[in-house]
């Protein structure tokens, strides 16, 4: 049939989509468990995940065409396909995705025979949009309960509203969306697992899983095989039994079907990032002071800063004085002298810049990791080796610095301000008006100057911090040293913190020199680069002026780690205590 003239105002009405982003992501896993037949060894559902896209969706091809020689899993499966395919399109295109379009998009582009119900759900901003056909649907499950369940369509008992070339289009459809909270669990299946299993069970499930933090593999494995021993037990109470003798039919035990069980965890991108980068801000601060010490004094910098160099009365010669560098004083003095000489407030000078770096690099970097970590566990064994572990470190972390570098810059120029003299200082207001000053006076280019240095610590730091924490963390509970819970989640925190500041101290010092120096028109930079960086701070200060700030860099990683990570395993708990 030709579906064109129904569908044209669908595919290009105007709709008022809201794109403001906030701080959840959706992380899915599926698992599905076919009906024993030979001849259908692929069963008739299907699913997809599209993780950078935050959309998910089920389809269940619907039996009954067997017995005209068709195989509806063909269809269900190509509608699936073609959906992944639209979402990925539509996000392409128009920055968002609209479940109702991705269907009927998908649903055009499916020739095949057959028909199948479909289920999509996608995140955007604080909202699943969702789209639904048929008696495939979803639960969101709150705080161990059961909070909304997805509408089902259906003719009769056991007989779905379907879409096919000869049956529905997606104009019947139900879109609607609910409100959604970090924490909250999503189970989306088709009838194979909601014809079998109670709500209370579904919740009994999910209940003894999240805390014990396993995989969302694991946890799906475990709902789809509980569909699957419902039904095949001709005793068991079923949803299914239930609705039959409803519709006044004996049917007794479950229901034997394709079981496809997707579920999603709604967790934060980064407000844990932010709230642990303010709250260590100050120790940050006295870390930068700290790693640039000694560097406007040293001989070797003398003819490189004119600026800050020693001239001779008026009618002498030019020359630059060579004087012994001033005492190096440790964290707790360097603090003091800040609060002494530019007042408390100073401590959180460039906050702002913390705030948006967080917000652009931790939550990019720690994003890309759980994707690249859900895509490379083994299926087999629900674990990923450490190795994969570091090389998603790496690549998130670099991809995420890159994201924040600007704010990196900002941040650390503010920081630094109040040890200039007043003449040299360049007062930044704000984070916004530190880049626009940057950009317009030194140009683009400039804020990315140190990128390579910030992508190199990025990937140190987020391979070691994130990798490190997850291994340390499965040591504790393998050898059974601790329960998972708070003293856990605090031990192996404290320990990727520390693993993080010794791999990244080095790196941090030579960016945060790079990123400081002051440009003078006319005249050579302070350095050329960071090797040229490394080799004059090494030449006039000792090897070890690359642990400069050690002490607040631990002193400020060992909390911010512990606060990052348990922000994000026990966030509610947490903001309860609070």
């Amino acid at each position: 049939m030709d579906c064109s003239g129904s569908t044209r105002s669908i595919l290009s009405g105007q709709e008022t989509v809201s794109c403001t982003e906030s701080n959840l992501k959706m992380i899915s896993a599926a698992f599905y468990i076919p009906k024993n037949n030979p001849l259908k060894p692929l069963g008739d559902d299907a699913h997809f995940i599209c993780e950078l896209e935050q959309t998910i969706g089920v389809a269940d091809g619907v039996g009954g065409w067997d017995k005209k020689g068709i195989d509806a899993g063909i269809y269900a499966r190509k509608l699936m396909s073609n959906a992944a395919d639209s979402v990925k399109d539509e996000k392409k295109k128009n920055g968002v995705v609209i479940p109702k379009r991705v269907l009927w998009k998908a649903f055009l582009k499916t020739e095949e025979k057959g028909s199948s119900t479909a289920c999509i759900i996608s995140l955007r901003g604080e909202f699943l949009h969702c789209v639904n056909v048929g008696d495939s649907k979803f639960v969101l499950i709150r705080d161990g309960k059961v909070v909304f369940r997805s509408p089902v369509q259906t003719v009769r008992f056991n007989c779905p509203y379907q879409l096919g070339r000869v049956s529905k289009t997606p104009s019947i459809a139900e879109d609607f969306k609910c409100r959604v909270e970090e924490g909250d669990v999503i189970v989306v299946g088709t009838d194979g697992l909601f014809d079998n299993v109670y709500e209370k069970s579904l919740e009994a499930i999910v209940n003894r899983g999240l805390p014990q933090d396993i995989k969302l593999e694991r946890l799906a494995s475990r709902i789809a095989n509980f569909a699957r021993m419902q039904a095949e037990d001709p005793c068991a109470r079923t949803p299914f039994q239930r609705d039959s003798r409803r519709a006044g039919f004996q049917h007794d035990g479950g229901k034997y079907d394709d079981i496809t069980v997707v579920v999603a965890l709604i967790k934060s991108r980064g407000i844990a990032s932010i709230v642990a980068g303010c709250s260590t801000h100050p120790l940050d601060l006295i870390k930068v002071r700290m790693q640039l010490q000694g560097e406007a004094s040293a001989p070797a910098f003398q003819t490189l800063r004119p600026a800050l160099a020693f001239h001779t009365t008026a009618g002498h010669a030019h020359q630059h004085i060579s004087l012994p560098p001033p005492p190096r004083v440790g964290p707790v003095a360097v603090g003091a002298r800040i609060i002494q000489q530019e007042g408390v407030a100073a401590l959180f000078s460039g906050v702002s810049a913390t705030v948006l770096r967080q917000t652009l690099y931790s939550t990019t970097r720690m994003g890309l990791y759980d994707i690249l970590k859900q895509k490379w566990t083994d299926p087999n064994s629900n674990n990923i080796p450490l190795m994969r572990k570091i090389a998603a470190g790496l690549i998130a972390g670099g991809i995420g610095a890159a994201v924040g570098n600007p704010a990196d810059v900002a941040m650390v120029r503010m920081q630094a301000d109040g040890r200039l003299p007043l003449a040299q200082r360049r007062n930044y207001k704000s984070v916004v008006d530190a880049i626009s000053q940057m950009a317009k006076s030194e140009g683009v280019t400039s804020l990315w100057r140190g990128s390579s240095l910030t992508v190199n610590r990025a990937m140190l730091v987020t391979a070691s911090q994130l990798a490190s924490y997850d291994q340390f963390k499965e040591i504790i509970l393998e050898k059974h040293l601790m329960k998972d819970g708070l003293g856990t989640h605090v031990t192996a925190s404290f320990a990727a913190g520390f693993v993080a500041a010794v791999a990244s101290n080095p790196v941090d010092v030579i960016k945060t020199r790079v990123m400081n120096m002051k440009v003078e028109a006319g005249m050579a930079p302070p350095y050329s680069g960071a090797m040229d960086c490394a080799m004059k701070t090494i030449r006039a200060e000792g090897p070890m002026s690359l642990y400069k700030g050690f002490i607040p860099t631990i002193s400020r990683q060992g909390p911010f780690t512990v606060v990052l990570f348990v922000t994000l395993e026990q966030v509610r708990k947490l903001l309860k205590d609070f």
